[in-house]
Parts: C-alpha cells; structure tokens; sequence
C-alpha cells in the first residue's frame, strides 16, 4: 500500500511574512503588509465562503448542516438539533472552558461571517477601564475609529426599513422604552441596507429580515473582513492566502525567523500533507 501523504517527510516552506488567521486581525494586518508591498502568505484553516443575491452558501439557523460545525457532527449553539453528518471544515468550532465556552469563526473572514455586526465605539473612559490607558484614545477617536467605520460601511437601520410591518417589533420596543424614559439609539451596522430592502419587495428570499443570519448572510451585503480588508490585500498582488490550512503550533528557530508547523487538510480533517512554514516575520 502506498504510504499516506501526511506521513511522509514533512515539507519546507520560506516565506517573507506569514499571517495566521484571516479574521479581523489576521486581514488587516494582510492589507498593511500588502499594500507596504511585503509578499505576505495568510494561513486559514476553514473554506472560503463566497456568497450572493439567493444564494444557499450558509446553513439556516433553524435547520443547520454539516456545514455549521468545524470538524464536529455535534451541535455548534445551544440548543441546536445534532448534526446528522460526517465531520466537516465547517463555519464555527465551539471550544469548552471552565464555566465559559468559546465560538470560533473557521473560514475566509473569521468570525466576521457569523457575528451580527453591531459596531460600537467605546467612549475614552470604557476604552480605558477594558483595553488600556496608555494607548492614545485621542488618536482613536480621531482617525482611525472613523477608518474603520469607512471600510465596514456602517450605517444605521433607515426609517423606511423601521417603519416597515416586519420591524413592528422593533418599534414597540422603542415605544415602551421611551415610556419607561431609557434613552435608545440605533446600532451601526456593516450592512447595505438596500438588501434587506430587496428582501422585503420580494425580490430575495429573507436573511436580514427574518434573523436568519447566524451562520453567516446568504444574500450578501454584509461587509465582513472577506470583502473589504481581505480583498483589499489580494488586490495588491502581495498577499496569498491558503485555505485549509491548520496551524498547530509555533516557534522560533535559532537565527530568529519563525516556524510555523502547519497541516493542509482535507474537508473532512483528513491531514493531507505536514508544512513546515518558515517566515521572517509572524
């Protein structure tokens, strides 16, 4: 019988600048490097996931497939119906903690595929108490808070969309809270919003407009790290980005380049070939 791949002798790779995860960190610090022209090679070790108008490219929250756990015929959110698969390479890994567990995005975009896309800015005083004091909040305010809000595009639900019979619910939460005299505001969003408008003509099957975006929109219009900081580094020509490919653990060698010890796998984990990736810069 022929001898497996994954056991052969492990293969070398030498790369300039190697980044691991292509989540929020992980794309933009691909779009700095590639656009400093730094021939960069982003590791991910989920799928892309591309998506569009009607299109079926994630599972639906009520009825989850393989698709929805990474590596795991188990159920990714509480309360979700077993998965009747084999193990797949799929969106999200649930990792146990002691009293917490943790969700992990796994694909091109990290968990920007699956998060709802509330983006609140913490005033200089929350950023202080819950990141660090020393880091210029000022600075933050001013320049690059509003970069980030340019780049996702944020905006808020329209009043035509809030006005509408779908957002009824919306609008007696508001009405009762103004009752009770809390302040309300609307959260900024990563969305173009003209996809829900679709969706309510009946032009598009609903995503926004029913919830039905847990594991990721499937009409599109959702500006996750895959479409904006992702695209702008493969737009400069100097960063690749390798899909399933897991790292498993990392070190530094002698002359001070780094090592990342790296397996390609197969969609149903197989472990396909070992990689070890050596980097000038991690």
């Amino acid at each position: 019988a022929r001898t497996p791949r994954a056991r052969a002798e492990v293969t070398e790779e030498r790369h300039r600048a190697v980044v691991i995860g292509s989540g929020f960190g992980g794309a933009v610090t691909a779009a700095h490097l590639g656009r400093a022209g730094v021939q960069t090679l982003v590791l991910e070790r989920g799928l892309r996931w591309p998506t569009g108008p009607n299109a079926q490219t994630f599972p639906h929250m009520f009825a989850p497939d393989h698709r929805a756990s990474w590596l795991s015929p188990l159920p990714v959110m509480t309360g979700a119906p077993p998965i009747p698969s084999a193990p797949y390479t799929g969106l999200m890994e649930r990792v146990k903690g002691n009293g917490i567990d943790i969700l992990c995005g796994a694909g091109v975009g990290g968990s920007s595929l699956l998060y709802h896309g509330m983006t609140l800015q913490p005033d200089g005083e929350q950023f202080a108490r819950s990141v660090s004091a020393r880091i210029d909040y000022d600075l933050l305010d001013r320049e690059y808070f509003p970069r980030v809000a340019r780049t996702l595009h944020l905006a808020t639900i329209p009043d035509d969309l809030l006005h509408h019979e779908r957002y009824r619910s919306s609008r007696r939460f508001l009405e009762r809270a103004a009752v009770e005299g809390l302040d309300t505001f609307r959260v900024p969003m990563p969305i173009d919003w003209d996809f829900a408008r679709r969706e309510l003509t009946g032009e598009l099957s609903p995503s926004y407009t029913n919830g039905d975006l847990i594991y990721g929109v499937n009409n599109g219009g959702k500006y996750s790290v895959d479409v904006t900081w992702l695209a702008d580094a493969e737009a400069t020509g100097n960063v690749h980005v390798e899909t399933l490919h897991r790292v498993n653990d990392i070190e530094r060698g002698a002359d001070g380049r780094w090592v990342a010890h790296t397996d390609r796998l197969a969609t149903d984990g197989t472990v396909v070939e070992r990689k070890r990736i050596v980097a000038d810069a991690l």
